[in-house]
């Protein structure tokens, strides 16, 4: 009896196509898994705990930016020599009374990184502190008390080798 080969040229038999397929199924199960398992390690997307409470909220949140804006006040962010800061002017460039105010710097990926910084007045009225961020891209919120009224600003910045990049 003759030994018959796996593959001969002019035969393509039913242990080919079965072959055929536990490969493509196989390369295709690999990748899912791999592809879940970086999923399950990475950050899970979530952004707010509650999206209809969210959205609920969304028309103040837009209100307060309005009501913001109309006053013509300028924020001057600032990040030099490991220190961050901001000063918050008036229309006519006057500084204007704060009485705390905060930080938070956000990555836009992950909430590995994220964190908070308190702000001390400085001579020249603005806030700031002794912080270094990172190179990356950063998403920073400032919080500060008016006096029974917040303003709150968030937008990004680039980061390299510790100094602002536009």
């Amino acid at each position: 009896m003759t030994r018959r080969r796996f593959f001969t040229r002019d035969e393509f038999t039913g242990a080919h196509m079965i072959a055929v397929i536990c490969t493509f199924f196989g390369v295709i199960i690999a990748v899912n898994l791999f592809m879940a398992y970086h999923a399950s390690r990475s950050w899970t997307g979530l952004v707010v705990a509650n999206s209809y409470v969210a959205s609920q909220q969304f028309n103040e949140i837009v209100d307060r930016i309005e009501a913001q804006r109309a006053r013509g006040w300028n924020q001057e962010f600032e990040l030099a020599d490991g220190r961050v800061g901001f000063r918050l002017t008036d229309a006519g460039g006057s500084p204007i009374a704060i009485r705390s105010a905060s930080m938070t710097f956000r990555r836009a990926a992950h909430d590995r990184d994220d964190h908070t910084v308190a702000l001390s007045r400085n001579a020249a009225g603005g806030y700031e502190a002794a912080h270094r961020l990172a190179n990356g891209i950063w998403v920073v919120e400032i919080d500060a008390d008016l006096g029974g009224e917040e303003w709150r600003d968030s937008f990004r910045i680039r980061v390299e080798n510790g100094a602002l990049r536009k």
